[in-house]
Parts: C-alpha cells; sequence; structure tokens
C-alpha cells in the first residue's frame, strides 16, 4: 500500500514536470500617433476670357467739358440697390456735376438698360494640386459653380438739342469679375483601418488553449494600418451658389458703369 502511493506521486510529479508552460499573455500594440490637418485651397476659373464685353460710341457733334451738368434718367432699372449713387460717384469722377434737374441739366444720361440674369455653369480647377495629391479624390479637382450675366445700356443726350452724344453697352459674368477669390477647406485626417482585427487577434490568442499552442509555435501580432481621409469641402470665401452670385448684382453694376464711364471724353481726353 504505502509503495503504491510512493508511485503515484513520482508518476504525478512526473507529469507535472513534463507539462509546457503557458504562453506569457499578449499586449495590444501601442497604436501610432495620427495626424489631423485643416487645409485650404483655392479654385481658379478654366476658361477665363476679357472681363467684360464694352462698345462705346462717341458722336462729335457736342464737345463735353468739365464740370458741365448731368441728370439721370434710370427709370428702367428695377433693382434694390442704389444705382443713382453708383452713377453719381462714378460722373463726379470724370469731372462732370450730377444735377437732379433734368429740364435745365447740360445733359441727360438715361438708362435703356440694366439686366441681372443667370448666366452658364463656371468651372474652377485647383490653383495648386500639390495640396491634396495625398487624398484619391477627383471631386476636389475640379468644381462647378453658378454664375450671372449683367448687362447695362447708356445713352448720352444733349438736352437742348434732343442729339445723343454718347451711347455705350457694357455685358460682364459674374465668374469673370473676382471680387474675392474662391477659397474652401477640408480636413486631413489618418485612421486606423483594421483596429478591431488587431484587438480581435490579441484577444483570441490569449486563451489558455492558444496560449499552449503558442508556446510551441510563435505568433505575430498585426501591424496597424493607416488610412487618410477628408471631410467635405467648406466655402471660406468667393460666391459659388445662386443666392451667392445674386449678391453680387451692386458690384457688378459698379463695375460695368465705372468701365463705361471711362469711355465717355471730356475735352477730347479720354479719362
Amino acid at each position: 500500500m504505502r509503495l503504491s502511493i510512493v508511485i503515484s506521486f513520482i508518476f504525478l510529479l512526473a507529469g507535472c514536470q513534463l507539462t509546457t508552460p503557458l504562453a506569457p499573455l499578449l499586449n495590444m500594440p501601442e497604436a501610432p500617433k495620427l495626424t489631423s490637418e485643416d487645409i485650404q485651397v483655392q479654385y481658379i476659373k478654366t476658361d477665363s476670357s476679357d472681363s467684360a464685353q464694352i462698345k462705346s460710341v462717341q458722336l462729335p457733334a457736342h464737345k463735353i467739358t468739365p464740370q458741365q451738368t448731368i441728370a439721370f434718367d434710370l427709370s428702367k432699372a428695377n433693382v434694390n440697390y442704389d444705382l443713382a449713387a453708383i452713377f453719381n460717384e462714378q460722373i463726379q469722377k470724370i469731372a462732370l456735376q450730377p444735377v437732379n434737374d433734368g429740364v435745365n441739366a447740360e445733359y441727360k444720361l438715361t438708362l435703356n438698360k440694366l439686366s441681372h440674369k443667370q448666366g452658364l455653369e463656371a468651372h474652377y480647377e485647383l490653383k495648386n494640386k500639390q495640396n491634396i495629391t495625398d487624398i484619391k479624390n477627383n471631386a476636389f479637382m475640379t468644381k462647378s459653380c453658378h454664375s450671372m450675366d449683367t448687362s447695362i445700356s447708356l445713352r448720352l443726350t444733349h438736352t437742348q438739342s434732343g442729339d445723343v452724344v454718347w451711347f455705350a453697352q457694357g455685358e460682364l459674368n459674374t465668374s469673370e469679375h473676382t471680387i474675392t477669390p474662391l477659397i474652401y477647406q477640408f480636413n486631413l485626417y489618418q485612421d486606423i483601418t483594421n483596429k478591431k482585427q488587431v484587438s480581435d487577434f490579441v484577444l483570441n490568442n490569449n486563451t489558455e488553449a492558444a496560449r499552449a499552442i503558442r508556446s510551441q509555435k510563435e505568433v505575430t501580432i498585426p501591424t496597424y494600418e493607416i488610412s487618410t481621409h477628408s471631410t467635405k469641402l467648406v466655402k471660406i470665401s468667393g460666391s459659388c451658389s445662386q443666392s451667392e452670385v445674386d449678391a453680387l448684382a451692386p458690384k457688378i453694376s459698379l463695375q460695368l458703369i465705372k468701365t463705361l464711364v471711362k469711355k465717355l471724353k471730356i475735352s477730347d481726353i479720354k479719362i
């Protein structure tokens, strides 16, 4: 009896000594440092043309001299901005004197036409493409925006004789009048795409059965995989939507009127 107990104890001790220790627990690898950056991009028009289409004809019947008086007939203007203020400022810049007396003024400037209409779609491309070379997103490379066509027609008449002294017209599209550059911003950020797979791998290889296997065969924890993503574009400056380009009407009118009035010759000097 005593001998059998001793023999059993020897076999038990031998079995314990032959058992292979379990592999140590795996630790989650340290996550890499991810980056995030706000990037601004500017767009330029792809099919640029002349800024304005201008026609101006001045007849020699009457010589216009500095400080002569001029009245305005803006009755055909159906706009919600102060068109008279624009004309007053620009006429004074060429040394003529705006007055309210349409009967006694030496000249009358008549607005024949002023229209603001929806224009063709304007196409833009990135000014500096290298800013987003890391992004596989062609949607950032080009952009399409609304535009507005503005047309103005003017006639200058000598009040006493009724003779037409000058007539001019101009057309301008908002996409050709860069008041503010078209700039957008987006965020470029990194993300770990296989974080769950790495976590599952560590968890599955930390069971006793897996640790026993790992004691005989070493395993390698998968490395983190990083991908780059971007948020949607957010406009910082410029006009692109229809409402935004429609709001440019006063500035477009100012630009056209300024250009047209400069064509008017005073004392044979082109101002």
